[in-house]
């Protein structure tokens, strides 16, 4: 209506509208459901319908309320289950979450439960477990989500399993193609622990097919810097300054690109006084 029109355009000026257009809805998608339930009876599927509105909503109570009546109704419905569980997640009742994914899992076990009892094991500090789940999570999937290979790895990593979470990320390239945010990790992941030539080794071969080089070449540049490297990573800084100064002006000139100026110019300050890298003569003013 044109009130509310009005009315979010009032409210984009504090950053609401969207917020309020939000809430709008799912209030409307909650009083449909809630006719058809009036209409139709407290079917399970509608009751489960209705809990996820409001848990998207975070009202738990009236998310728990038609959960714990659609259960006496279906008390082995995995669905609701792990419905159930996703709450208890959001709540912060972890160790409940665990028991219903359980129970959903016995039920009928699939890569979404796998997945959320890995989430959940993650957030109670069970690395090992998370990581186990996640495993499961990818062999039940036709095509499992990145996200699993990456929180697999994490989790691995977390538990001091470094070889075996870079094994994570490339079993992820294996399965679903050399994706960039897969091919990153694994570089992100040598650097931290030091593998230094093979994660320089991978980002090269990034940086062969990549659209925009100047943020890889200069990543490239931060890894020879923590490798002691200072005069490779001198040349490699002012080499990433030189592709960034080349780019139109409209490229250069946004803020993301302006931060990445200020960590060359920091990297090319860095490695100068390094006391490394004497015969190299400073940026050209």
């Amino acid at each position: 209506s044109t009130v509310r029109v009005i009315a979010c355009a009032t409210m984009v000026a504090a950053g609401l509208c969207s917020l309020a257009s939000a809430h709008g809805l799912l209030h409307e998608q909650i009083d449909a459901v809630t006719r058809a339930i009036e209409e139709q009876g407290p079917t399970p599927p509608l009751l489960l319908r209705r809990a996820e509105l409001h848990r998207h909503h975070h009202n738990w109570p009236a998310a728990l309320a038609d959960l714990e009546r659609a259960l006496r109704l279906e008390p082995h419905s995995a669905e609701v289950l792990l419905a159930r569980a996703r709450l208890d997640l959001e709540s912060g009742a972890l160790p409940e979450a665990i028991e219903n994914i359980d129970r959903s899992i016995a039920a009928r076990p699939t890569a979404e439960a796998f997945a959320l009892r890995a989430k959940t094991w993650a957030r109670l500090s069970r690395p090992l477990f998370a990581a186990r789940d996640y495993a499961s999570a990818i062999e039940l999937s036709d095509e499992p989500a990145v996200d699993y290979f990456l929180d697999r790895a994490s989790a691995l990593e977390q538990a001091g399993e470094s070889d075996a979470a870079l094994a994570a990320v490339d079993a992820g390239i294996g399965r679903l193609g050399p994706l960039i945010v897969l091919q990153q990790r694994a570089v992100d992941q040598l650097a931290r622990t030091r593998h230094f030539d093979a994660a320089l080794a991978r980002l090269d071969n990034i940086l062969a097919t990549a659209p925009r080089r100047e943020t890889g070449m200069t990543q490239r540049a931060d890894i020879l810097a923590a490798a002691g490297r200072y005069c490779d990573a001198y040349d490699a800084y002012r080499d990433a300054g030189t592709h960034l100064d080349a780019l139109p002006l409209g490229l250069r000139s946004t803020p993301a690109m302006a931060q990445l100026r200020t960590r060359i110019d920091d990297g090319v300050a860095r490695a100068l006084t390094a006391r490394r890298c004497a015969n190299r003569a400073p940026p050209a003013p």
